[in-house]
């Protein structure tokens, strides 16, 4: 009798765990499923960039100046995901016919004739080392008072970051547009930030440095729209959105791809965060130098810092620099402005 009982129990107990392999083993199927929706879902996102609708953050008919434009924040990231699929092979030398209009703004951003830049040779991969940031930040460190170009070009924004450390000691940012020489995430580093992300928009790039983190923006897109991606503190970027669209790394041509990289940033920044833009600038007009960069007056200007609070501006800190560089926030009431 008692054998049977142990012979009844075993039985049950496998049955039991027969049972428990059967569902895990469904549940697996089910997520491998839905993992290939998603995928899928995304593959057909990158065929569908002209589909899904920009909406308020590529209207240049709103008057910017004086209205907060309403962010899709689902539709940004949608759009970045689509975006980042497509390169030029080769950089154009004239602004099709039928994307003129849009990118002097209808008349308000005339044109002015550069030679054609061609992206550089770049290996497949840079990594950012341990070595090779702190290499930077000894360099920053002795260039301080050095009146080169290159030094007065990162001088407005290293003000700037000094002035608002409060701001990003102890707190988690990210760098929109990382270039190999990463002199930003040293300025951030130096002032005590706590952990970056590099945002990789047109080149390779990983880091082993254990405070730096990079992503491509597509995968912080799919982050957010799969709601892991948790918002940041704040955001810096320095010249990289005034030259995007243009072609000129081989990214798509879009007359609106700084005006959307500046809604991504928007997007990933928690209420009440703040961002450090530095562009090109004039004070009295705008202009496109084709196809480098977009230079901001008052008109493209209001369309890009449009849901932004302006908080800190410092002009002319270098006088050799163009640069102007914003201290923008994210109001701290922003659901309002996010309609996504």
């Amino acid at each position: 009798m008692a054998a049977l009982k142990l012979l009844f129990s075993r039985i049950s107990v496998g049955k039991i765990t027969l049972c428990v392999l059967g569902v895990w083993v469904i549940l697996i199927n089910v997520k491998d499923r839905q993992l290939q929706e998603q995928n899928n879902t995304y593959e057909i996102l990158e065929d569908a960039y002209e589909d899904i609708p920009c909406l308020e953050v590529c209207d240049l008919q709103a008057n910017a100046a004086n209205t907060e434009k309403r962010i899709n924040c689902t539709n940004v990231m949608l759009r970045q995901i689509a975006d980042s699929s497509s390169f030029l092979t080769s950089p154009q030398t004239e602004i099709p016919p039928e994307l003129f209009g849009h990118f002097t703004m209808f008349g308000q951003m005339p044109v002015l004739r550069m030679k054609i830049y061609k992206p550089a040779e770049l290996p497949e991969m840079e990594i950012i080392t341990t070595p090779s940031v702190q290499a930077e930040m000894r360099r920053l460190e002795e260039e301080n008072d050095i009146p080169t170009p290159e030094v007065q070009a990162s001088a407005n924004m290293r003000v700037m970051f000094e002035k608002h450390k409060m701001r990003v000691a102890g707190k988690a940012g990210f760098v929109l547009g990382t270039e190999k020489r990463t002199w930003q995430e040293g300025l951030l580093l130096m002032n005590d930030a706590s952990v970056l992300t590099s945002v990789v928009l047109f080149q390779g790039l990983k880091s082993s440095h254990p405070r730096i983190h990079t992503r491509y923006r597509f995968e912080l897109a799919r982050q957010y729209l799969e709601k892991k991606r948790p918002f940041l503190d704040f955001g810096s970027s320095h010249h990289v959105i005034s030259s995007a669209g243009l072609g000129m790394h081989q990214d798509r041509l879009n007359p609106y791809a700084d005006l959307e990289l500046m809604a991504l940033s928007w997007c990933l920044i928690k209420p009440g965060g703040i961002f450090f833009l530095s562009v090109p600038s004039h004070s009295k007009t705008d202009f496109l130098k084709w196809n480098a960069y977009r230079v901001y007056g008052p008109a493209r200007l209001s369309h890009l810092a449009s849901s932004w609070r302006v908080v800190d501006m410092a002009d002319d800190v270098v006088p050799m620099s163009t640069s102007r560089v914003w201290v923008l926030q994210k109001p701290d009431d922003s659901s309002s402005l996010n309609n996504s």
